[in-house]
């Protein structure tokens, strides 16, 4: 009985101690914060970014430009690192085609990297473009008889593949979530292929433009620190083929091509046939690649429907 009222006293003593020393920090995460706010024509973020320090830094400014209707034509976002001592300027600009508001390219330190381009066809069509197959997915080997394995390389023609930095109105522009093994779920803004009879046309994005203009705001020495580099693959361009064929709208072919910092470039291209009907009767996907020499065609798929 004695030792458990010496034990006593001693245990709330340490625990006051330790509550004593205790202090509780806190800062905000480093991610924009989203709003919701029709008309806004400014916006200014300041965060508490330091454990340590109460002092609010600039995180974020977005400026908002708007046509005589009140439709966005343009997006100037700024964003703040260095605690707030430098920043990179992102612009980005819609386009209004048949009375809608849509993309048209997006700029970062004044180069532009992103580029969209529509087409407005002359057919009575409503919603979504349908997909004809699933989206193309094919792989390429490269041997080297210094390795014992080849590099094998995946490839995925899709626009999902590009987070796009418009807003989402659920017709041109979606959410689309994603899994990535080491940073879980993610949600990006992806382009559609169209809606209704305006019809994505060309889609262009420059990762050699983006770092240009990414570079632009740190000292050459220190790029390779911050991570600011050029990456292998320079830029994507898609180009969509569409045409009218018994009043229906159809896709008679996407060109993808790949360009590469070695001048190595990749063509791959679906060509779709159609009966009089409008109904998918072909369908050939082929890839072509400058190391092999763009004259020389693959052919990586076929199918024929009969109805």
């Amino acid at each position: 009985m004695q030792l458990k009222k010496i034990m006593i006293p001693v245990i709330a003593v340490v625990a006051f101690m330790a509550a004593g020393c205790t202090s509780i920090n806190y800062k905000a995460g480093p991610s924009y914060v989203g709003f919701s706010s029709e008309g806004v024509k400014s916006v200014k973020q300041t965060k508490k970014t330091s454990y340590l320090s109460d002092e609010m830094l600039k995180t974020f400014d977005d400026e908002f430009v708007y046509d005589e209707d009140g439709n966005i034509i343009k997006q100037i976002q700024t964003q703040y690192f260095d605690d707030g001592g430098k920043f990179d300027e992102f612009e980005i600009t819609y386009q209004k085609i048949g009375g809608k508001i849509l993309p048209k390219s997006a700029a970062i330190n004044g180069v532009v990297y992103l580029e969209v381009e529509y087409d407005l066809l002359p057919v009575d069509h409503k919603g979504y473009i349908p997909r004809y197959t699933s989206i193309p997915v094919f792989y390429s080997e490269v041997y080297n008889f210094l390795l014992l394995e080849p590099d094998t390389s995946k490839w995925t023609m899709d626009l999902g593949n590009f987070d796009v930095p418009f807003r989402v109105d659920r017709e041109f522009v979606k959410s689309e979530e994603s899994f990535d093994y080491y940073s879980g779920f993610d949600k990006d803004s992806v382009l559609t292929s169209g809606y209704d009879n305006i019809l994505l046309q060309k889609f262009y994005y420059s990762r050699e433009k983006f770092a240009e203009g990414y570079n632009r705001t740190v000292e050459p020495l220190l790029r390779m620190f911050a991570g600011r580099s050029t990456p292998e693959n320079l830029e994507t361009t898609f180009v969509f083929k569409w045409d009218v064929k018994a009043d229906k709208l159809v896709q008679d072919g996407v060109q993808v091509v790949e360009r590469f910092a070695n001048n190595r470039e990749m063509n791959f291209n679906i060509v779709r046939e159609f009966d009089s009907s409008a109904r998918l009767t072909r369908e050939v996907w082929t890839v072509a690649d400058s190391k092999k020499g763009l004259d020389k065609v693959k052919t990586l798929f076929e199918q024929e429907l009969s109805y």
